[in-house]
This record gives C-alpha cells, structure tokens and sequence, in this order.
C-alpha cells in the first residue's frame, strides 16, 4: 500500500459521449449511453454488432498539426485527453525546462489497428514494403512521448500495461514519481481503441454480449447480463505535489489519500478469480468511502467479483457505480472511472447506472438506477484484471484535505 500526497488539478477526457470534461459528465448524469452499431468497420451480420465509439473530432485542434500527421489514433484520443487535462489545470512547460514534469500513460494493447496493417504488408509483400513510417507507433511508448512532446513536458516518461488495471496502475506509478521528488507535477493517461482485431478475436471467443442468449447490450451488476461491449476513449488526470499546487495557487479538484494493490489467487492468468477468492484476500482493504465506483463491465465473472469486494470494504446502503453501460469497457477505463469520482465528489452528483434494471442479490450496497445527489468526502476507485491483480485507490475530495 503506498500513502500517496498526490492533488489532482485538472481532468481531460475523450469519450464516447463527447470530448471534454463538461460534455462527458453532463451526458453521464443525463443517463444516456454510447453503445451503438459499430460503424468505423463491419462487425458482421450476427451479433455481436456493438460498440462505444469515439465519434471523430478535430484533434488539430487541440494538438499541433505536424504531431498530429504522425499520430495512430489512440495516441490522438490520449494525447487530446492529456492536453485538456494539462489545460484544466493551468499547468505549462512554458519559462521552464520541463524536466520536472512528467508523463505517465496506461494501456493494455496499444496500437492495434496500424500493428495489423504493418503486419499485414511484412507478411502478404515482404518487408521490403512495409510502411516504415507506421513502425514507430507500433511500440508501446509512442502514445507517451507523443504526449511529452505536445506538452514540452522533458521529464520521466513511463509507459504502464497491466490489462484492465492499467489506468490504476499507472497512477500508482506517478505517485511513486512524486513522493520521490523526480516530478513535481505529472500528466497521467490511459486509454484504448475500438479495433476491428479486438473485437473479431473477441467475439470468436464468445466473450462479448450476448454470450449465447439474450439481448446484446452493457448491463452492469444485472442478474441478466451476459457480457462486456467494447468502447474506446481515453482520459488524462494531472497530478500534482502540495509544495508546486500551493506555490503556483492551483484550483485543487481532489487529493488522493492511498492506493493499495491487492492479488486474488485465479486458476489461470487469463480468467477472473472466483468470488469465493475475496474471503482469502489478506490486508485491510477498509473503507469509509462515501461512495464507491468500480470497473464491472457486464461480464459476470467480474461483476460479481468486484461487488463482492467493494460489499466486504464499504459500509452497507453506500452506492456503487460503474461506468460500462454508458460508454462500454476496456482495459484503461480505470482511470476515466477515477475521473467521474472525483467530478462525483466536487459535484455532490452521482451518475445512474445505464443498463441495470434488475441489480444483483446479496449485497448491502446500493446500486442506484437514478442520479443521486449528496454531500460526500470520500470515494473509492476500484478495479480488477484477469488473473487476480487488482488496485483500490481512495480519494478525498479536496474540502476536507485542505
């Protein structure tokens, strides 16, 4: 468990329901969903045929035009969402050398999309033809230092994969950056797209909803859901140190009080840990969060696995949310989960839960199907990957932390 002194000052986020913080959390509260009929490729005539996509928007706008020619577009959503944040929180490189800011990115899978198209050319024309001007985003890092270099931000760059907890992970990681002073400020981001290779190997795999009955739809922590629908999108938080929000007089959203990693002992790498997994578990794991936000996706595996965990670590009748039914799933919605608690606790709004209709038995936490409203100090982010790794994060909205 690591005791973080890490003050969130600004929030960027591309979305399926729009781009920016105030279109995202208006259609959120709204109740309304992104899940549609996939257009950017054929999805094939049985289900499954949904997906959250990001509609296209003008990146030029947001990212200097000769970046954004050498860019693949999940660099273009994180990279947008990264400049937003680092907008929204006031925060430049300009007068300085920017080696004390730093970048840290989370993603599961990177560049699919160009990866295949590279692979696709070395192996059907020989490697002669391949497009070398594609390679360079085909590693991991390229969506960090594009980043870095639309920022001018010149200090650490890091580039975290830990499956459907990379968005967590990553934070944890720019925490360590702070408490050990190689950063004062960090722009931290995790995001993945909506490609035609995913979905396909996906759906081969019977993995996406409807599993093999049912209507194809996100519906979290519901009796009847029968598997994820994959969205895209990325979001961006900066976090900051005390000493520079104080000494430049920033606007402080939230601080984050801890993150504590967990493990859950799973039969393979690739499955969700059985329930019975969260009995086992060692370590506090208590909260007295007010509110608690989770990555169930609509898979029941995890839905009930993490209702199971946030039930034993949160006070009964507390609500819960997750995102899923709003703008789908994948592997760095953690951190846009991070992103609505604290626009959650600023606003004293919780969003409804889009898809639920009839919630799951057997735990004392409220699911809620209307927007809640409250005065809350505290919130709990939560997620877990496939094979047991999982992280909490607590935040404490910035009121009460002063």
């Amino acid at each position: 468990m690591s005791e973080a002194q890490a003050l969130v000052t600004g929030i960027g986020v591309v979305s399926p329901l729009g781009i920016g913080t105030e279109s995202f959390w208006k259609a959120l509260c709204a109740g309304r969903t992104a899940v549609g009929e996939i257009r950017r490729f054929d999805p094939g005539g049985e289900p499954p045929r949904l997906g959250a996509e990001v509609a296209d928007f003008p990146v030029r706008e947001f990212l200097p035009p000769a970046l954004v020619r050498r860019m693949d577009r999940l660099s273009q959503m994180i990279g947008v969402a990264s400049v937003l944040a680092a907008a929204d929180a006031g925060l430049t490189a300009a007068g300085t050398n920017g080696e004390d800011l730093a970048v840290v990115v989370g993603t599961a899978l990177g560049n699919i999309t160009e990866s295949v198209q590279f692979l696709d050319r070395v192996f059907t024309r020989g490697p002669s033809l391949a497009n070398p001007m594609l390679f360079p985003n085909l590693v991991m890092n390229a969506p960090t230092s594009q980043v870095s270099m639309a920022l001018g931000w010149r200090g650490p760059n890091l580039t975290v994969s830990a499956g459907e907890i990379s968005g967590e992970a990553a934070v944890d990681v720019a925490i360590g950056l702070l408490r050990r002073g190689r950063a004062r400020a960090v722009v931290v981001a995790a995001g993945e797209e909506l490609a035609e290779m995913t979905f396909r190997s996906l759906k081969r795999f019977r993995h996406l909803s409807p599993r093999r009955s049912g209507q194809e739809r996100s519906m979290p922590f519901d009796v009847d859901a029968n598997g994820p629908i994959l969205g895209e999108g990325a979001a961006a938080i900066v976090l900051e140190s005390a000493d520079s929000a104080e000494s430049r007089g920033a606007h402080v959203r939230a601080s984050i009080e801890r993150v504590e990693p967990y493990a859950l002992t799973a039969r393979s790498p690739y499955l969700w840990p059985v329930p019975q997994a969260v009995a086992e578990l060692r370590g506090p794991m208590v909260s007295t969060a007010d509110i608690g936000l989770c990555g169930a996706d609509s898979s029941p595996e995890r839905d009930v696995l993490e209702l199971a965990l946030m039930s034993r670590v949160m006070p009964g009748g507390r609500p819960l949310y997750a995102l899923s039914g709003a703008v789908g799933t994948h592997a760095g919605l953690g951190l846009t989960t991070l992103a609505t608690a604290v626009l959650a606790l600023s606003s004293g709004r919780l969003p409804p839960i889009v898809g639920l209709e009839h919630p799951r038995s057997g735990t004392s936490l409220a699911l809620p199907r209307i927007e809640t409203r409250g005065s809350w100090s505290r919130a709990r982010v939560l997620g877990t990957a496939r094979g047991g790794a999982g992280a909490a994060i607590d935040l404490v909205r910035r009121a009460e932390s002063s």
